[in-house]
């Protein structure tokens, strides 16, 4: 049942992530004309769209490792990836010139191979499943907590669409660079979080 309960979720995952993807690369353009949002949608939108789908597929092979207590396998997995992100960006940035769609292509690329990795784990793990019973057995537990994440993820949004049409560019981006910074004083929290979780 857990084999089958691990590949069902994944193949959820993909599926709805899939789905999503495409209403919001439908949509969000539409959004973005109608409200007069001063940042493009092509590329730097679009692209972060396809990164988040990537980024997505990584949520139960590290879990499945968390789980399994795999310290080795999960670490390895994670700095793997944020190197060969920083490599790549890098390359794009600095040697390709690309400026800030480098580190974009350099996430995007990332992603990709890092998905296909995902996918061999997980085939590896249980095979990609679908069990109705378990996946709405799950449903029951995670969509209460999906929708408080959901609100946040609504008012986080919101608040930036405030500010984009209040301050210029220039502003929100030493915005998102203070909270990125900041976000490090939680890093060591996260930690023991994620030893804790399962």
């Amino acid at each position: 049942a857990k084999r089958r309960l691990v590949g069902t979720i994944f193949s959820f995952l993909i599926c709805y992530n899939l789905f999503l993807l495409g209403v919001e690369s439908f949509f969000l353009p539409i959004v973005f004309e109608r409200f007069g949002i001063q940042i493009p949608f092509d590329p730097y939108v679009r692209l972060t769209l396809f990164i988040t789908f990537t980024e997505v597929a990584a949520i139960i092979p590290l879990t499945y490792f968390r789980v399994r207590r795999e310290v080795g396998r999960y670490t390895f997995l994670v700095l793997t990836r944020v190197l060969c992100g920083a490599v790549l960006s890098l390359y794009y940035v600095a040697w390709d010139g690309r400026g800030v769609l480098g580190r974009y292509d350099g996430l995007l690329w990332t992603g990709i191979v890092f998905m296909v990795a995902y996918v061999a784990i997980i085939l590896k793990a249980s095979g990609l499943a679908w069990d109705a019973r378990l996946l709405k057995k799950a449903l029951q537990y995670v969509l209460p907590l999906s929708a408080a994440s959901l609100l946040t993820s609504f008012s986080n949004m919101f608040d930036r669409i405030i500010l984009e049409r209040s301050v210029s560019l220039a502003e929100m981006g030493l915005l998102s660079v203070g909270l990125s910074l900041a976000s490090g004083i939680g890093m060591l929290g996260v930690g023991f979080y994620r030893a804790i979780e399962p």
